[in-house]
């Protein structure tokens, strides 16, 4: 995830100005969507794409929804950002 904070201090320089309070917000939320999303990458990498079920049957792990709910908040975060829009990621979804 240092890729993400660098990424965030890169915009900042190379705009040559500082983050506004609620930009500041928002690349914070995305720091945080991004670690949580490298946890659930790490975690999926160890357990595997499936997992058994209740009665021994293969089934997708569950972690795969929040995986793809992580991405999609991130990517609708840079297009809003991009765009001049003031839409963040959930924080719900940044604490789970």
């Amino acid at each position: 995830m240092a890729d993400v904070g660098a990424a965030l201090v890169q915009l900042e320089v190379g705009l040559g100005t500082q983050l506004s309070a609620v930009e500041q917000i928002e690349a914070e939320l995305i720091q945080r969507t991004a670690e949580r999303l490298a946890e659930v990458d790490g975690r999926l990498s160890a357990d595997g794409l499936v997992v058994a079920g209740s009665r021994r049957q293969l089934r997708q792990h569950p972690l795969l929804a929040l995986e793809a709910r992580l991405r999609r908040e991130l990517i609708q975060v840079s297009s809003s950002s991009s765009s001049g829009s003031e839409t963040a990621p959930s924080s719900s979804a940044s604490r789970r």
